[in-house]
């Protein structure tokens, strides 16, 4: 609904379509937290690899080979 539509609304329903919209906004934040959380919970249960142990041992698995 445009600005206009919602001016030409009687109040009451006015009031509802304000207090229904803030609803909605609400939810939405709610939303964006929870998956906010929820990446942040995943990314917490990732491990760093030690990269220069997984180069040495491709390196020394490569040379056996050779």
């Amino acid at each position: 609904m445009s600005y206009a539509d919602v001016r030409s609304l009687p109040i009451t329903y006015r009031r509802w379509f304000l207090d229904r919209l803030a609803k909605e906004f609400n939810n939405e934040a709610e939303s964006r937290k929870k998956a906010r959380n929820e990446s942040s919970s995943r990314s917490s249960v990732t491990q760093d690899l030690p990269m220069g142990e997984v180069m040495e041992n491709l390196a020394s698995s490569r040379e056996k080979k050779f």
